[in-house]
């Protein structure tokens, strides 16, 4: 007798998954910040020998390096969340609402939803359903009406996933 359903815990761990990864995207964006400060300071600092006693070129070439430990944080930080994008339409088997799939993402106040589907349509990984010729050839066959706000996982999508699904499993 099972106490608990097992797809309610996947829910709940998908959940958390994706709420995580947004998390870390919010901090990386910070800490790329601060990176980035320490570098400008650094090179500011360079030609003296106090607070920091490095001068001349080494000063120069930590404070690059810095920067740019910093810009790829911000960056990462910054780039649309296409990967959970991914994560939570496979989770939803392939078809998902588009207000549905902005609310699973947090209700993301940085991306617009057009902003995100032309990213998804352009890597060829989903598309609406009014695009996708299969779909609508399938929908008018059966007489139903073809629902302009779904999004469908393209082929690729699906294997970009579980490429990702592969590479998180040999991390842990």
């Amino acid at each position: 007798m099972k106490l608990v359903d097992s797809n309610w815990i996947k829910t709940l761990n998908y959940k958390k998954i994706i709420s995580d990864r947004l998390i870390v995207r919010k901090y990386s964006r910070k800490s790329g910040l601060i990176w980035f400060v320490a570098g400008v300071l650094v090179l500011i600092n360079s030609p003296f020998m106090f607070p920091i006693p490095i001068v001349g070129l080494p000063s120069v070439m930590l404070a690059l390096i810095l920067s740019l430990v910093g810009i790829r944080k911000i960056y990462n930080g910054l780039k649309l969340p296409l990967l959970e994008c991914l994560l939570v339409m496979g989770h939803a088997g392939g078809e998902i609402n588009l207000q549905e799939l902005i609310e699973a993402l947090g209700g993301s106040k940085e991306v617009s939803a057009e902003e995100l589907l032309l990213a998804l349509d352009k890597k060829d990984w989903a598309r609406r359903a009014c695009h996708h010729l299969p779909y609508v050839e399938s929908q008018e066959l059966s007489g139903n009406e073809i629902n302009s706000n779904l999004i469908i996982l393209l082929d690729r999508g699906r294997q970009q996933l579980s490429e990702h699904e592969l590479s998180a499993k040999k991390e842990f």
